[in-house]
């Protein structure tokens, strides 16, 4: 997350200086826009803590950057889902104190917001949206300090066949925008170096129904949620 504060207090530093030069000490917000709340509010709220120490520590005066001309405010919108994001993304576009977002954390959030942040040209980093066509929209707006699911999931499919000498594998995952990017990837490098015993989404597609699916695929019924296996004994806390 220094990354990220580099390229913002760098970049808002250079448009600070003439102000400074007057006088004056102009007050800059940064925002921050994913989860904080529901059951991804964990990486937001990690994500968010991060930003804060990054900010307090650039108006310290004894960060890196040294004493700044200028002061850093911070503001949040809690928002993760992709039909929200751009509605969230005006509120921030609108607020003219706000000069950079931090996010949006999601690829999905961020592939909806995306081209809202790029006509109001706010420079956008996000820390945790790998999904790759992002950077293939011509949003010269957007920057992001991960790795993107081309090069993280085709390294995880080298890993297991090299190192963990596994042979084939069960590839699996929860339909979002997310794991879905992640999962391909990591499927098209497994299917050249393991057997791919099935792929597919972990979420019921029946209609409605918010139950994991257990091998029904073909029959089109729902067999209700996964039952976990009773833990063996030497295993009980």
């Amino acid at each position: 997350m220094s990354v990220v504060a580099a390229l913002l207090v760098g970049g808002i530093a250079t448009l600070a200086g003439a102000l400074s030069s007057a006088g004056a000490m102009p007050t800059y917000t940064i925002a921050y826009e994913g989860p904080l709340s529901g059951g991804d509010a964990q990486l937001g709220l990690l994500q968010l803590y991060a930003v804060k120490l990054a900010i307090n520590q650039a108006n310290s005066g004894k960060s890196k950057f040294g004493k700044l001309p200028f002061k850093l405010d911070f503001k949040t919108v809690d928002q993760g889902s992709a039909t929200q994001s751009p509605t969230a993304a005006q509120a921030l576009i609108t607020d003219p104190s706000v000069v950079a977002v931090v996010g949006p954390a999601f690829s999905g959030a961020t592939k909806a917001a995306g081209p809202d942040y790029s006509a109001a040209n706010l420079a956008t980093v996000t820390p945790s949206a790998t999904d790759p066509e992002l950077a293939q929209h011509g949003w010269h707006n957007f920057f992001r300090v991960v790795a993107d699911d081309n090069s993280q999931r085709p390294a995880d499919a080298t890993f297991a066949a090299t190192y963990l000498k596994i042979h084939s594998v069960y590839s699996v995952d929860d339909a979002r925008a997310y794991a879905s990017g992640l999962a391909g990837a990591f499927d098209a490098r497994a299917k050249k170096r393991l057997r791919l015993v099935r792929q597919g989404s972990a979420v019921c597609r029946l209609q409605g129904c918010p139950h994991v699916r257990r091998s029904a695929a073909r029959t089109g019924k729902c067999l209700g949620p996964l039952r976990r296996a009773p833990r063996s004994r030497e295993h009980q806390p």
